[in-house]
């Protein structure tokens, strides 16, 4: 029994994987970024028993299902504030302007427009995150709902040979507001080079 759910596990992990379920980003003429994104659900089901020749005995089965939704992420954003050593990346989610000002606005005026009109259909996703070589490029790639948890994916990029100093990014997007009470959670890095810190 463990051969075959390892053997269905790898197999179920080759078809899903975040290249399948998120494409790659489309940008249009007008500067707005596109994210192809899929549903992906699964199940399983198992069964046995204890039954010998006798018509007695022990049998039982079971069966449970799991699915994922990708969520839009819209009009991403990104600053470099100051250093955060020992604080740890963190993602979190803000559904008003006084939860945003409570966060901090970190001096940027892209993150002092959003008002109380933005807020009554939008939420804001934010996450601070720091790499070890300032050159590193950070991006928030995906977003993934499963019930009520919603992982975020960050892209980090090298061009190359890195610099030598920490740096800790302000992310940000928008979604939709009803994404507002689900927990949210960082799943970490990819990419060449990341650099990442945890």
């Amino acid at each position: 029994m463990a051969e075959f759910l390892q053997a269905s596990m790898s197999k179920l992990k080759e078809m899903v994987d975040v290249n399948t379920v998120v494409g790659e980003p489309i940008t249009t003429p007008d500067g707005e970024t596109l994210v192809p994104v899929s549903r992906v659900s699964f199940g399983f089901g198992h069964g046995g028993g204890d039954l010998v020749k006798q018509r007695s005995g022990f049998a039982g089965g079971g069966t449970g299902a799991v699915g994922s939704q990708s969520v839009t992420l819209e009009n991403s954003g990104k600053l470099r504030i100051a250093y955060q050593q020992g604080a740890g990346n963190s993602v979190t989610c803000v559904s008003s302007v006084d939860q945003l000002n409570r966060f901090g606005l970190y001096g940027s005026d892209k993150l002092a427009a959003y008002d109380k009109h933005f807020f009554d259909s939008k939420a804001l996703v934010l996450v601070k995150y720091t790499v070890s070589s300032g050159s590193t490029q950070l991006s928030l790639s995906s977003a993934t709902r499963v019930s009520n948890m919603v992982s975020v994916h960050v892209d980090a990029q090298s061009a190359g040979m890195g610099t030598s100093d920490m740096a800790t990014w302000l992310l940000w997007a928008e979604v939709d507001k009803s994404l507002s009470d689900c927990q949210w959670v960082l799943d970490g890095a990819s990419g060449a080079g990341s650099g990442v810190t945890k």
